[in-house]
């Protein structure tokens, strides 16, 4: 009974995610990003100066969520609004997933459950169509990594590495993949062959490398 209890408890919280994630456009941010993915996939390049704003135009403008607004624009481009908000569903859906299986052999079946449901309440504001539809889940499955590589001899690291370089290149908040990183490296026990026995190799280019990959 338990178990079956269990099951039920996280199927309603992913189901609860989807309802709550799936919402209209209803934040003025997404039509910036709209528009900056068709600049840069109409001129096949990312912009070094503001085009979009009329205060500041041709200011130096570093923009590292160009990837995602291109995802957009095409997404956009092929099924509208509606698109956008099924893909802001599915991603914001997809993270609560990953926290769920994270946190589900710590805390069991009721405790997995009630912590992701009080991190949706906490988040869902944040259901919109912006980066953090991607960063999101690009955080827990960061986190999934890393939690896997240490119960593993530090196996699967190298999936840092992509995750960072989509992540750079998304939203801004990479930088807290770089954080959790770092922490994750300071907390391994020096006796492992775990994650501190793979940082030269693999942890350390994750923290550096991604970051020169956006323009």
């Amino acid at each position: 009974m338990r178990e079956i209890l269990g099951k039920l408890a996280r199927i309603v919280t992913v189901a609860l995610a989807a309802v709550l994630a799936f919402r209209p456009i209803d934040d003025f941010d997404t039509w910036w990003h709209l528009a900056a993915g068709r600049w840069i996939a109409g001129h096949g390049a990312v912009p070094s100066t503001d085009t979009l704003s009329h205060t500041v135009r041709d200011h130096r403008w570093i923009n590292l969520e160009w990837a995602y607004e291109v995802v957009i624009y095409l997404l956009h481009s092929l099924g509208g609004p509606v698109l956008l908000s099924v893909a802001a569903a599915v991603g914001f859906t997809l993270a609560v997933w990953l926290l769920l299986r994270l946190v589900q052999p710590h805390l069991g079946d009721a405790g997995g459950a009630i912590l992701s449901l009080l991190v949706l309440l906490v988040m869902q504001d944040r259901f919109t169509v912006r980066p953090e539809m991607v960063s999101f889940p690009l955080l827990v499955g960061l986190l999934s990594v890393l939690e896997f590589a240490r119960t593993r001899e530090g196996r699967g690291l190298w999936l840092l590495v992509p995750l960072m370089v989509i992540w750079v290149n998304v939203h801004g908040l990479f930088i807290i993949g770089v954080f959790a990183i770092l922490c994750a490296l300071s907390g391994a026990k020096p006796h492992s062959a775990s994650l501190r026995d793979q940082a030269p190799e693999s942890a350390h280019r994750m923290a550096k490398t991604p970051m020169m990959k956006s323009p």
